[in-house]
């Protein structure tokens, strides 16, 4: 995810010439670092009532945006703070998916997608 943070100046930098951008990485449930302590193909008591799906993941997704990367961007630069930040997504396999979904049920928060090897939907 890649919010559109700029400095001062012209807009799209911190008035040096710099350009600024803040990234983040998500490791959305099941993937990655995120898997629960002791799993057990659903069986454990770490994972009663987790549900891996695409509704599951974009939920997370527009969760971390609006809890996450707005508020960063309102106080990352506060005498520029845009009210109506976008982000740029690039999402890989499952996450080009994700993308896609996102910006359509979310427009208003998506201001680009890039996707790299977008998964085709395959029972998600």
């Amino acid at each position: 995810l890649m919010p559109h943070l700029t400095g001062g100046g012209d807009g799209n930098g911190d008035g040096d010439g710099v350009y600024c951008r803040r990234v983040y990485g998500v490791d959305y449930l099941g993937q990655g670092q995120s898997w629960p302590i002791d799993c057990d193909d659903g069986n454990s008591s770490n994972e009663r009532g987790l549900v891996y799906s695409i509704d599951t993941w974009t939920d997370q997704i527009l969760e971390f945006i609006e809890a996450v990367i707005l508020p960063a961007s309102s106080t990352s630069n506060a005498s520029n703070a845009n009210p109506h930040t976008q982000v740029h997504l690039i999402g890989n396999s499952v996450g080009g998916h994700l993308c896609a979904i996102l910006a359509a049920k979310r427009p208003d928060l998506i201001s680009s997608i890039c996707l790299l090897n977008a998964t085709p939907v395959w029972g998600l």
